[in-house]
C-alpha cells in the first residue's frame, strides 16, 4: 500500500488565537479559530468548545475555520476551542469565555408576609435553554424558581418577614443579586 499523505498536507494546524473570546449564554454568532494550516481546501471539520460540539462547523481558508457559537451549557471562564479535521486537530487554549448572569430590575418588589405570590427577576445571560434556576428572597429559598428565558426567572415569594432584603438567582453556578429589592408587607389591624 502507498503512504497516507494527510489531506492539510501534514501541517498541524497552529492556533494564533479566537474572535470573538466572549458571548452572552445564547450562543449567538459565528466563532473563528485563526492559525495556520488548516488545510488548502474546503474540508468538513468538527470542533468543540470547552465539553460542547460546535455547530455548522466550516472550514474559512488555511488560516481559520468558523463554527456556530453554541449555547453555554456551564458557566465558562477560559474555555479551550479544539477544531478537527480526521485525525489533526488544533487547540486554541482558555481563550474563550462566556457572560455571566446579571440581574438588573424586579417585578413586584413586596408581597404579603403569609401570601404566595409570584416575583420576576428580570436581567441578562440566565441561561439558554431550560437552565434550572434558583431564587431566594434574604436567606430564604423561593418556594419554586422557574427560568423563564435567557432574561427571566420567576420565584414563589416564601413566607417571612422583612424590609430592603436581597433576591439572588443562581443559574450555571453563578449568582447575580438584586441589593435591598424586595420587602414584605405586614398585615394591619383596623377597627
Amino acid at each position: 500500500f502507498p503512504p497516507v499523505t494527510p489531506i492539510n498536507g501534514g501541517v498541524t494546524p497552529i492556533n494564533a488565537g479566537v474572535t470573538p473570546i466572549n458571548a452572552g449564554v445564547s450562543g449567538r454568532g459565528a466563532l473563528v479559530m485563526h492559525g495556520v494550516g488548516f488545510g488548502r481546501s474546503d474540508y468538513s471539520w468538527a470542533g468543540t468548545l470547552g465539553q460542547t460540539g460546535l455547530l455548522l462547523t466550516s472550514w474559512a481558508s488555511d488560516s481559520a475555520v468558523a463554527a456556530r457559537i453554541p449555547p453555554a451549557v456551564t458557566k465558562g471562564s477560559g474555555l479551550s476551542l479544539v477544531a478537527t479535521l480526521g485525525r489533526v486537530s488544533g487547540t486554541a487554549v482558555a481563550l474563550f469565555t462566556y457572560d455571566g448572569a446579571a440581574a438588573k430590575s424586579l417585578q413586584n418588589s413586596n408581597a404579603f408576609c403569609l401570601a404566595r405570590s409570584v416575583i420576576t427577576v428580570f436581567g441578562s445571560n440566565l441561561g439558554a435553554v431550560g437552565v434550572t434556576a434558583l431564587a431566594r428572597i434574604g436567606n430564604s429559598v423561593c418556594e419554586a424558581s422557574i427560568w423563564i428565558s435567557e432574561s427571566a426567572a420567576t420565584c414563589k415569594v416564601p413566607t417571612g418577614s422583612g424590609a430592603q432584603l436581597d433576591v439572588a438567582v443562581t443559574v450555571r453556578g453563578g449568582v447575580t443579586t438584586l441589593s435591598h429589592s424586595f420587602s414584605y408587607d405586614f398585615a394591619g389591624v383596623t377597627q
